[in-house]
């Protein structure tokens, strides 16, 4: 989905020989482009009254303008409206209504409007379920979320599975391993965000481990990791129907192959509180992709800003590739002017019809700056 807006540029030639200016006018179409993406999950609620579900949805801006989102529930799976192919527990009880809400990441206040999100960020807030009065167990719920662009209007909606549980005898962990953005481009800021939701008894001595690719380099958290460690959290007690959540800032390393997957691995270890206590662990992996593009820089200097017939220039150019991936094909052409110029040394490259063309041929970030000379004589 985009807008398509169009921009001019006007340029004006004074012409001091012949009198007065000569000026013309370009038209260029551009593209905006308005397009996210939702991360949706699925859990568990006890069919206790009053327990609770709470989901972090996260909107990615996948567009290339600032947006805007709002969000709703689908008001059609409040009146029992039917889930397709529900991926847990029993596919032919009816669909059980569960009260919902929309909430900021207080915990506390209604969703409002999103802030202008950049292209690349996301937008975060929670979906909380709560359980009516006579939900049985071993049912399910389908509840969608609703997210609109507020540039293009696009719409786009997920749906959140949740199972009505029995009230578990031990610590029950739902572990989240959100990744954004994805794909992320080689060398830039990529983030994760753990999210906990204990839908058990207390969850007693938690610890929380990641195992980072080794194409990720550790930034921050919050909160911080334990001292000594850029991966490992020691939450201790997180209660039943609680939360728990860490945001995770590192950069992708130079180096990477383009559309390389990378994996983070989250490991939470916990125990019931017992003595001697039964011991849980429960694992989350997330894969990103990696975009690893070549981005070229090429610098051209004369060895002389001044010349006279029959004088030589010497032009030096010096190019290299500055993003993280290879660039192949990789050809430098210098158009000369061969009514006033000559080539008396091509530096390797060939001449043809007033082009100079230098066959580079693949150019790694590797391989640092690299320059070519040739010389012309003016005639």
């Amino acid at each position: 989905m985009y807008k398509r807006q169009s921009i001019t540029n006007n340029v004006q030639l004074e012409n001091g020989t012949a009198g007065g200016p000569l000026s013309d006018s370009y038209s260029t179409d551009v593209n905006q482009i308005s397009d996210f993406y939702i991360v949706n999950a699925t859990g568990s609620i006890k069919m206790s009254t009053g327990a609770t579900m709470r989901y972090l949805v996260v909107v990615q801006n996948l567009g290339n303008v600032w947006d805007r989102f709002t969000a709703a529930t689908d008001p059609l799976n409040e009146e029992f409206a039917d889930c397709v192919n529900p991926p847990i527990m029993d596919p032919t009880g009816e669909n059980r209504k569960l009260d919902n809400e929309l909430l900021e990441l207080d915990g506390i206040t209604p969703l409002g409007t999103s802030p202008w999100i950049a292209p690349g960020e996301t937008w975060t807030f929670y979906l909380q379920l709560t359980t009516p009065n006579g939900t049985p167990a071993n049912r399910w719920n389908c509840t969608d979320v609703d997210v609109t662009s507020e540039v293009s209007g696009l719409v786009k909606t997920e749906t959140f599975h949740t199972a009505t549980i029995q009230p578990p005898s031990d610590p029950l962990l739902y572990i989240y391993n959100i990744d954004y953005p994805d794909p992320v481009a080689c060398e830039d800021t990529m983030n994760y965000t753990i999210y906990i939701s204990n839908q058990g008894t207390d969850a007693y001595n938690t610890v929380v481990s990641n195992i980072y690719d080794q194409n990720f380099e550790f930034i921050s958290s919050d909160p911080a990791p334990d001292g000594g460690s850029d991966n490992i959290w020691s939450l201790g007690l997180i209660p039943w129907n609680d939360y728990a959540r860490i945001d995770v800032r590192g950069r992708i390393l130079p180096g990477v192959v383009d559309q390389k997957l990378i994996t983070d691995s989250v490991i939470v270890n916990y125990d019931d509180g017992s003595d001697p206590p039964d011991v849980f662990a429960d694992t989350a992996v997330t894969t990103t992709v990696v975009n690893a593009y070549p981005d070229l820089d090429i610098q051209k200097i004369a060895s002389s800003s001044v010349v006279r017939l029959l004088d030589t220039i010497t032009y030096t150019i010096y190019y290299s590739n500055m993003g993280c991936g290879t660039a192949t094909g990789v050809t430098i052409a210098d158009d000369f002017d061969e009514l006033r110029t000559v080539v008396v040394d091509d530096g390797g490259g060939t001449v043809s019809s007033g082009v100079l063309s230098f066959d580079v041929g693949t150019l790694a970030p590797t391989d640092g700056v690299q320059s070519l000379e040739y010389s012309l004589v003016v005639i």
